[in-house]
């Protein structure tokens, strides 16, 4: 190519030149990744044209187009990518540096057709560079005004609400209040909190609101707090909840906090009132039981020596049924205090040790037969080890057993299966008779719930499900019902050790093991 020119050169070497520039582009220019093939390329090849142009005509005929090029494509690069300024003046030093090595490399270039190309490269640098510069300024200027615009009606939306909105600058320093804050106050916009006497903070608050405030703008995380303000109405200080969040910019950067205080002391003065009324009836009802449990061991003890000194007859049979209704009498006491104890957010105790369950559950059905009749048939390997808590099976058991008599179908038995599984023991009782409303299915757990059947309404507190629940989750179980027309069946999952097992890992087994087929 000794004989060619260097504008026939370099339409000859066009196609060679976009690739490696285009290459060395995505290679050092992070930003240039993300482009198409085309819009990367842009207006590149009709410069090299006009560099042509100009090695054939010189600099002055064709410094027009190289300007109108460069404008046009500053302009695409401000505003259709992601390019810094940077960015786009690097392109063009590529460019620059990739025309000559390969023109170079096939042929010596005059100093004057070096300086066409430096001068043409140049202006398309200076005035895309401009152009870039101009059009990021007029984008900037719109956001600005889409800021202020969408300031403005904020504040105006802010001002409507009956609500204390407030916005704050990145370092929490607060620069606006909405018109209630200062309804609230009873106090003229643009009064200044900074001196003691104006403050409408509680003193005891001041403190502890700006550590709050520190933690949050170190590690830009929601302001949240309680704090009090002095109402202007009446001079009291009340109770708020006060949130901020952050607006972050692209980058991720705080450029603002905006936030809202709600009043919140009259809730807080029911809440006072609630605990106070629950600590009133949890001691009424420890007083209740313990001063009833005085009279019923009392009546208990005289029933057994009547039961002792007359074996056979009337008294015998009365004695026992004494004994029975006195027994059922301390489990509803026995019901009531874990059921007030569930309420008042406490967890249930257990007092585990090893146990037979089949023996447990033997004994706790010859009891119960007692009062209700031969009801009950059980279904259960002769030994299953375990450990729970014996009182706690026994009263999961009495409840689930009660309630079946209660609901179920009165000619039908209660059957009672114990199932030994690797990790898990369960416990099913089985009732025949109607399904279960969905009604009552959604909230049976509930505390004072009962079934909608007519024939059992009023019997009993509607606590029993509520504390079966609240055992079997002490143990780390949990309960599951099946109702269809064959009758409803609890199922208790209990752990067969539950002492090192969590929740979660309990969860899991449950899970895997209704998985298995």
């Amino acid at each position: 190519m000794e004989n060619l020119s260097a504008a026939e050169l370099l339409q000859a070497s066009k196609a060679e030149i976009l690739q490696i520039w285009e290459a060395q582009v995505r290679d050092k220019i992070p930003a240039a990744l993300t482009e198409s093939y085309a819009s990367l390329r842009n207006s590149i090849p009709e410069f090299l044209d006009d560099l042509v142009m100009a090695l054939k005509l010189g600099m002055k005929e064709v410094r027009p187009e190289i300007i109108r090029f460069a404008h046009h494509h500053g302009a695409e690069r401000a505003n259709e990518s992601n390019f810094s300024i940077e960015d786009s003046l690097a392109e063009y030093n590529i460019l620059r540096k990739v025309i000559f090595i390969v023109l170079e490399r096939k042929s010596t270039l005059s100093a004057l057709e070096r300086d066409i190309i430096y001068e043409g490269v140049n202006i398309g640098l200076a005035k895309a560079g401009a152009e870039f510069v101009k059009q990021q300024f007029e984008k900037q200027k719109k956001i600005e005004s889409r800021l202020r615009e969408s300031e403005v009606r904020f504040r105006e939306l802010a001002n409507a609400l009956p609500q204390i909105v407030w916005t704050a600058t990145p370092d929490f320093y607060v620069d606006w209040y909405n018109d209630w804050w200062y309804t609230y106050l009873a106090l003229p916009r643009g009064t200044s909190w900074d001196e003691p006497e104006t403050s409408p903070m509680h003193p005891e608050d001041v403190e502890k609101t700006w550590i709050r405030i520190r933690e949050s703008v170190s590690t830009g995380k929601n302001f949240e707090m309680e704090q009090r303000f002095r109402r202007g109405s009446d001079g009291k200080y009340r109770w708020h909840l006060v949130r901020g969040r952050p607006i972050r910019d692209d980058q991720g950067r705080i450029i603002k906090w905006v936030g809202a205080n709600t009043d919140i002391h009259d809730l807080k003065e029911i809440q006072k009132i609630l605990e106070e009324e629950t600590h009133l009836r949890d001691r009424f009802v420890s007083t209740l039981t313990h001063d009833l449990r005085t009279p019923l061991t009392a009546a208990k003890m005289s029933a057994e020596m009547i039961k002792r000194r007359h074996p056979e007859g009337p008294a015998q049979s009365n004695s026992v049924r004494i004994i029975e209704n006195l027994n059922r009498a301390n489990s509803m006491i026995e019901n009531l205090l874990d059921a007030s104890k569930i309420r008042a957010g406490k967890p249930m105790s257990v007092d585990a040790q090893e146990i037979n369950l089949y023996e447990i559950v033997s004994r706790t059905l010859e009891d119960l037969s007692t009062i209700h009749g031969d009801r009950f048939k059980l279904i259960s390997p002769p030994e299953v080890f375990t450990y729970l808590s014996p009182n706690g099976v026994r009263r999961v058991l009495e409840n689930l057993c009660n309630n079946a008599i209660k609901y179920g179908a009165p000619s039908e038995p209660v059957t009672i299966k114990i199932e030994a599984e690797e990790k898990q023991i369960g416990l099913c009782v089985h009732n025949k008779g109607s399904p279960l409303l969905e009604t009552d299915k959604s909230k049976l757990f509930d505390f004072f719930q009962q079934g909608q059947s007519t024939e059992i309404s009023g019997k009993g507190w509607g606590i029993g499900l509520t504390v079966v629940k609240a055992i079997t989750e002490a143990h780390h179980g949990e309960v599951n019902i099946h109702s269809s027309q064959d009758g409803t069946t609890f199922t208790i999952k209990f752990p067969v050790d539950f002492r090192n097992l969590t929740i979660r890992e309990n969860r899991q087994s449950n899970s895997e093991n209704r998985a298995q087929p």
